[in-house]
């Protein structure tokens, strides 16, 4: 489902920030080839990090944000998820200093040379961002509220200071993040305490129920007398998940099979009784959330099929991939093409050539020598180009 005002942010640039329309699409203006890293935040929502290498005429990238898991500290307790502690004492909740809501997590009493430590395991299923709100009362330079991921020590605050929003990048995979007030040697300052609210996480595998995704794009044009192929594919960051994906509205002319419990082939051949606009609906649905994709076909009359829209038929599963991928589009005629491979730095990986026949093509591409990571997928000839991107799986 498209999501508008999602704030796209080009880090560490001057570039102002971008927001998505109400159809989910933004436009990237006035910036130069190369890599970069984006940030998309939209409110209720996960904040993500997302490395692309973009190039001319390149400036639109797909992504999924999901809800956001906000822990306020609102049960009173500390089970809300599997927090633990270390040091000398544990931590507390209280209500006399929060920052929202009616309580707020406070560092536990110790002594001088003691430490209190509040810590929990994640794992963040994509590079994003953990934010949280903190507040010190301590002596200034010596006692420390201190922020760790992995215990790697990222920020420390210490005398007077209100309540502030913090936030670190965190990339995907298994963390420890804890937050650590620690003493030196001797005297005590105003509270002799820290405080921390609001903890909004990246994307995580809990027991939440992420929605699933549709993460192909749909093919808006077909050619009379021509094979119309749109392989549908999704996602669903609960991988353990059954999917069902169904056809709600299309024309008769087509038909739809789900192959496999994250894609679906939606396919068939116009007549010129057909030439004119379709509308097309398909839903899915993980038992818990359902998800739609809308949208139209242009049937046109085969004297205006051009090679640009043969490219637009394009079509890479399974995506995200680990050995093998298949590239198939649809080529009226033989017609010569190179195939390129580029790393997120814009090296090149993979040169081919290939001749296409009549009719569709699949082209299998091995990718097991890959690293894991993001790839840009290129394949042109003196007309018109096409490119992508996939992920190539550990």
């Amino acid at each position: 489902m498209p999501v508008d005002s999602a704030k796209i942010e080009i880090i560490n640039t001057p570039l102002s920030p971008v927001f998505t329309n109400s159809d989910g699409i933004y436009q990237l203006s006035n910036i130069m080839e190369g890599n970069y890293t984006i940030r998309i935040t939209k409110e209720g929502f996960a904040s993500i990090l997302q490395n692309i290498y973009i190039r001319l005429n390149d400036t639109v990238f797909n992504f999924s944000i999901y809800p956001s898991i906000t822990i306020g500290f609102e049960t009173g307790d500390f089970t809300e998820l599997d927090f633990s502690f270390a040091g000398n004492a544990d931590w507390q909740t209280e209500q006399q200093e929060v920052f929202s809501g009616s309580y707020s997590a406070k560092s536990g009493s110790i002594s001088n040379q003691q430490s209190t430590v509040l810590q929990l395991n994640i794992d963040v299923l994509m590079d994003g961002v953990i934010s949280f709100y903190r507040k010190v009362s301590s002596e200034s330079g010596y006692d420390f509220l201190s922020f760790y991921i992995d215990n790697i020590k990222l920020d420390e605050w210490s005398g007077e200071q209100d309540w502030y929003e913090e936030s670190f990048a965190i990339t995907a995979g298994e963390h420890t993040v804890s937050w650590k007030y620690i003493k030196d040697y001797s005297t005590v300052s105003g509270a002799d305490a820290a405080w921390i609210d609001n903890i909004v996480l990246p994307v995580i595998n809990t027991t939440t129920n992420y929605p699933p995704v549709f993460v192909s794009t749909p093919v808006n044009s077909a050619i009379v007398n021509r094979e119309y192929l749109y392989s549908v594919l999704v996602s669903d960051l609960n991988s353990t998940d059954t999917l069902t994906i169904e056809i709600l509205k299309k024309p008769n002319w087509l038909s739809f099979v789900q192959n496999a419990n994250t894609s679906a082939t939606l396919s068939g051949t116009p007549n010129q009784e057909n030439i004119g606009i379709d509308t097309v609906s398909i839903v899915v649905t993980d038992k818990i959330d359902t998800v739609l994709q809308n949208f139209t076909i242009n049937v046109n009359p085969s004297s205006v099929y051009y090679l640009s829209e043969n490219l637009n038929n394009i079509n890479i599963f399974p995506n995200p991939t680990e050995n093998n991928a298949d590239i198939s589009f649809y080529s009226p005629g033989k017609y010569n093409f190179k195939i390129q491979i580029f790393n997120t730095k814009g090296e090149l990986i993979f040169t081919e050539f290939y001749l296409s026949k009549v009719g569709t093509n699949q082209i299998n591409l091995n990718t097991s020598k890959l690293t894991s990571g993001i790839y840009f997928l290129k394949i042109f000839n003196n007309q018109q180009k096409y490119q992508t991107k996939f992920i190539k799986l550990p």
